[in-house]
């Protein structure tokens, strides 16, 4: 299914009062004469008012979706990643803890391990870095999905007496960036990205 016409409807929107540079400048992207390039999601993606591309092919999935809203939507203010929030302490979050832990967390517990030893390469695709020390849990990584929302995945190995789990935090100010449904999706897809890098 595309999504063609709500990806315009959010670059419309995105560019209706700004250059490409104050674009670029929300954003944390690069002007270019072309649009403003960033990158999100593990890919390169260029945004214009009238088109999205991923890494060079045009764009229309649910990622690309995510990435229009982050255009539309996203301020002008900069990142602040500390304290990192749980989803259930973002406003409103309530009626959709159950499908956030569903589509975020659980669906990752089967490959904890397998992050273990691939954390390097993922935290590498998503410009982010492993935290050895510093976090809860055995091991954690800080992505960057969106140039100016990141997010912490702890992951807890499994011993005798636990399986393994994992957990994912936001950004302090992630909504300052995206919706509170922009910013489960985030999270949701940055998850499957994970999970098809480690199975490939």
């Amino acid at each position: 299914m595309g999504y063609g016409r709500l990806i315009e409807d959010n670059l419309r929107k995105a560019f209706a009062e700004n250059s490409n540079r104050g674009v670029a400048k929300k954003l944390g992207g690069e002007e270019g004469d072309s649009g403003v390039g960033l990158w999100a999601f593990g890919k390169r993606y260029l945004i214009s008012p009238g088109a999205l591309s991923a890494d060079g092919t045009s764009a229309d999935d649910p990622e690309a979706v995510v990435v229009s809203l982050y255009a539309a939507c996203a301020d002008v203010d900069p990142l602040i990643e500390e304290p990192f929030k749980s989803f259930k302490d973002l406003p409103n979050s309530m009626p959709y803890h159950g499908a956030f832990a569903a589509n975020v967390e659980r669906i990752l517990v089967p490959y904890v391990e397998r992050f273990k030893g691939r954390s390097e390469q993922i935290a590498l695709k998503f410009r982010g870095r492993v935290e050895e020390r510093g976090a809860s849990g055995d091991f954690s990584i800080l992505l960057y999905p969106l140039p100016k929302v990141c997010l912490r995945y702890v992951f807890y190995l499994p011993d005798e007496e636990f399986s393994a789990s994992a957990i994912c935090l936001f950004s302090s100010n992630v909504l300052s960036f995206l919706p509170l449904d922009g910013a489960a999706d985030t999270a949701e897809y940055t998850s499957r990205a994970i999970i098809r890098l480690c199975s490939s």
